[in-house]
């Protein structure tokens, strides 16, 4: 199964790799981002240990147990800091279990859907498993409240109460 959604990406540039990728340092791990023709140019004018943020499409590929992420950037902005730019915390997180039965009861579906209509300040993100397999999909708003059987509908109602 394949899902795509928009990224934002800002981090620490660690590497080049001519004529299209980007190594990006972002929440201690390493992010390969493939770059848009119209940015390849901008690769001459980057350098390791720049700071740099980057949007575009994420494709998310579930190939058994193992979820593969492509990142393709088509905005780039390069930062004049040493040090990183402060986070805007989202002021809302959404969870949604990606795992067996919730899966099957379509949270994937789910994902796409709520992550196409999110609006600003609330981030939705995959997640292990909430519990409560048989009642999937299921969804966690905060750290306060799950969400059985959810649907795009019963999520956005449960935010705004």
């Amino acid at each position: 199964m394949k899902l795509v959604t928009s990224f934002a990406i800002t981090g620490q540039v660690q590497g080049v790799e001519l004529p299209k990728y980007l190594q990006i340092g972002h929440q201690g791990s390493r992010v390969r981002v493939k770059l848009a023709k119209h940015l390849r140019p901008l690769l001459l004018q980057v350098q390791v240990g720049q700071w740099i943020h980057l949007g575009g499409q994420q494709e998310i590929k579930l190939e058994g147990q193992e979820k593969i992420i492509r990142y393709k950037a088509t905005d780039l902005m390069l930062l004049q800091a040493d040090q990183p730019p402060a986070q805007p915390q989202p002021a809302q997180i959404i969870q949604i279990c990606t795992k067996g039965s919730c899966r099957k009861q379509g949270s994937l579906d789910l994902l796409a859907a709520l992550s196409q209509s999110c609006p600003a300040g609330v981030e939705v993100v995959p997640s292990g498993c909430l519990k409560n397999c048989k009642a999937g999909p299921n969804v966690a708003l905060g750290s306060r409240q799950i969400v059985s059987r959810a649907t795009p509908e019963r999520v956005w109602q449960c935010l705004q109460s």
